[in-house]
């Protein structure tokens, strides 16, 4: 069972996802219920259906209690229904039942989104530990590194902004065109208030990122608050919408939208 849900973790990875099916429901699909259930939730998550996906990564999750990717699938889906809070308790699971970095790179997200900047800049310092000491791409040092500048910028404090922008700019020369890096850069440009730079940051972030929903949600909140760019922010908008049809960026794309 536990080699099946890694090749189906690889397929969903690559897009394969009618192989990843065939694993679950095929002629050849393991007896494991649980790990029926992981595979299936992980091809809802993939299509979008989180309500779905919620049941069945759920019951995942608490039948395959020493399997950190369970763990981290449920956590991620939470995010995606912005149940913060929930996921933390996962990630921190997975944190306990397995030493890769991932799982504390989730950790500092989850952290961040439920406004915690101090237990998410602990948490991306712990991810990079992790990186470091770890066979892991460096692209995950990277995005530590990137998760802990976001922390900073979230603190609110002044002092703290130059502290992130040097670990942006180190994250970077790492892993040149970053996703969590060019969001972090936006990010800080925004507290700054140099709204023209925040959009370059937020529109090379749609290019390298175009299913991100955060991308588009961020870039369309800028330009829909400028007159003369507001159908420009109406269409990023209403992609992010489209992208996170039954999430959180698609909820506040629409709320945004219809002035709620």
């Amino acid at each position: 069972p536990e080699s099946a849900r890694r090749l189906a973790r690889a397929l969903v990875a690559l897009g394969q996802t009618e192989a990843a099916a065939a694993l679950a429901d095929g002629p050849r699909a393991t007896h494991d219920d649980a790990t029926q259930r992981y595979i299936r939730g992980l091809l809802a998550s993939d299509a979008g259906k989180l309500k779905v996906a919620h049941d069945l990564l759920a019951a995942a999750a608490d039948q395959l209690t020493g399997d950190a990717f369970a763990q981290m699938a449920y956590a991620d889906l939470l995010m995606k229904q912005d149940q913060a809070t929930k996921a933390s308790t996962y990630y921190r699971r997975a944190m306990t039942a397995d030493k890769e970095p991932i799982a504390a790179l989730g950790a500092a997200h989850a952290a961040l989104q439920k406004g915690d900047w101090q237990e998410a800049e602990a948490a991306g310092r712990e991810a990079e530990a992790r990186a470091a000491r770890s066979l892991t791409h460096a692209r995950v040092r990277a995005e530590a590194m990137a998760v802990q500048a976001q922390a900073l910028i979230a603190s609110g404090n002044r002092r703290n902004l130059g502290r992130a922008d040097r670990l942006l700019q180190k994250s970077l020369r790492v892993e040149p065109d970053l996703p969590e890096a060019l969001l972090g850069l936006g990010q800080l440009a925004e507290r700054k208030r140099r709204t023209d730079e925040a959009i370059r940051r937020y529109k090379r972030l749609t290019q390298v990122a175009p299913k991100d929903p955060e991308a588009a949600f961020r870039l369309g909140r800028l330009l829909f608050a400028d007159r003369k760019a507001r159908e420009l922010g109406r269409t990023e908008l209403q992609r992010a919408s489209t992208l996170d049809a039954e999430g959180a960026w698609g909820e506040r794309a629409r709320r945004l939208l219809t002035g709620r």
